[in-house]
């Protein structure tokens, strides 16, 4: 039988779950279409070795059945396409539209409109604008990087220095192409700071070593 005829139900099982949904198939005395795997263990859920953890795959023809008797929904995975997701997944993937190939928006717009939700150009040029502008804010710098940039910078590092550099070009590219700052605008500020004291430590360094280097002749 096909892998390709299955979808996720989850990437990753805790043990717990694991026997809570074999038990719950025992006691009803359920069987679904499998995929062997050799594993131990119902076939239809994959152990990943060590790990204490397994996949759960369930055929395409049985999924209202593990709807309704196990009462979860299919996770979107990289194997199904728009049409195996729900309206309501597609929607929370549409919102974050810079995050997926162009190939993909296209795709789960054109499912969307199929299925009748109102998706104009002007909606869609709006959800690019409003994620654009999400992720231009850029994330906070830890705490940890600050406190360790800004010391070694004091101390005339060059550490002090790469953090700064760091900070301020670091970027993130997606996979349309566009590209944005990793850092937002407090820590960019914070890694021109750091730029700038290292410099000027690690300039005095050179002259007060050449003073003293001059002294010693």
């Amino acid at each position: 039988m096909s892998k390709d005829a299955f979808v996720h139900f989850y990437d990753f099982l805790s043990a717990e779950d694991f026997n809570a949904i074999s038990h719950n198939l025992f006691e009803n005395g359920i069987r679904f279409q499998t995929f062997k795997t050799g594993s131990t263990g119902p076939e239809y859920m994959r152990m990943q070795s060590g790990l204490h953890e397994v996949e759960l795959w369930i055929h395409r023809d049985d999924i209202k059945l593990a709807e309704s008797v196990l009462g979860i929904g299919a996770v979107p995975s990289d194997e199904d396409g728009p049409g195996e997701k729900s309206t309501s997944e597609l929607m929370e993937f549409i919102r974050e539209p810079l995050l997926l190939e162009k190939e993909e928006c296209e795709n789960i717009i054109a499912e969307l409109r199929k299925r009748g939700e109102t998706m104009s150009e002007e909606d869609i040029q709006r959800l690019f604008a409003e994620h654009r502008s999400t992720l231009e804010k850029g994330v906070p710098a830890k705490k940890g990087l600050l406190a360790m940039g800004y010391l070694t910078a004091f101390g005339g590092g060059y550490l002090g220095l790469i953090i700064g550099f760091r900070l301020m070009y670091l970027t993130d590219q997606y996979p349309q192409g566009e590209e944005f700052p990793h850092y937002n605008e407090s820590g960019r500020k914070a890694g021109l700071v750091m730029t700038v004291i290292s410099t000027i430590t690690i300039l005095l360094g050179f002259a007060f070593y050449f003073l003293l280097y001059k002294k010693g002749k």
